[in-house]
C-alpha cells in the first residue's frame, strides 16, 4: 500500500481506498483525471462497470471533503481554518452534482449492457452521453472550488442599539 500523500499510479485506476492517502486537492484531481481519462464511457457492460467505479470514487471523495469541512469548521483558531472549511464545503456541491449525473446514467447503461439490445438503445445512448457530458463539465468547478477560497462576503452590519428607557407607570 502507498504511504506517501503524493502517491500516483500512472495507468492504474484509483480505488476509493487509495484516496485516503491523498490531500483533498490531490483526491479531487485524481478522481477528475480518472473520469476524464475514461471519457466517453462505452455504452455497454464495461461502461456500466466503470460508471459504478466512478460512483464509488465520487462517494469516497465527497465523504472525505465533507469530513474535512466539518473538522476545519470546528477549528476556530484562525480565519485560515474557516476559509479551508468553506473551500472544502464549496467543492462538495459540484462533486455531488457529478455523482447525480452518474447515478442518472446508470439506468440507461444497465439497459445497454443487456443482450440483445433493447428497442430503447438509441435513446439510452443519448441519455448516457448527456449525463456524462454534464458530469465532466462539472469536474472543473470542483477542482476550482477545492483550490480557491470562496469570495468573501461583506460582514453583516450590526443593528443599531435600541435606547434603554425606564418603564413608565
Amino acid at each position: 500500500m502507498p504511504t506517501s500523500p503524493a502517491f500516483s499510479r500512472p495507468g492504474i485506476p484509483y480505488e476509493p481506498a487509495d484516496l485516503e492517502y491523498l490531500t483533498p486537492r490531490e483526491a479531487v484531481d485524481a478522481v477528475t483525471s480518472d473520469i476524464r481519462a475514461l471519457n466517453p464511457l462505452p455504452a455497454d457492460a464495461h461502461g456500466l462497470f466503470t460508471a459504478t467505479r466512478h460512483i464509488a470514487l465520487l462517494g469516497a471523495v465527497l465523504t472525505s471533503l465533507a469530513g474535512d469541512a466539518h473538522y476545519f469548521s470546528c477549528e476556530r483558531d484562525s480565519d485560515k481554518d474557516a476559509r479551508t472549511s468553506d473551500r472544502f464545503a464549496a467543492a462538495t456541491v459540484p462533486l455531488a452534482q457529478v455523482l447525480t449525473h452518474y447515478s442518472q446514467a446508470l439506468g440507461p447503461l444497465a439497459r445497454l449492457a443487456r443482450t440483445p439490445l433493447p428497442a430503447s438503445a438509441p435513446l439510452d445512448r443519448i441519455e448516457v452521453h448527456q449525463h456524462l457530458a454534464a458530469a465532466t463539465g462539472l469536474l472543473a468547478r470542483a477542482q476550482t472550488a477545492v483550490r480557491k477560497p470562496p469570495r468573501a462576503t461583506a460582514p453583516a452590519l450590526a443593528a443599531p442599539a435600541m435606547p434603554v428607557t425606564a418603564p413608565t407607570r
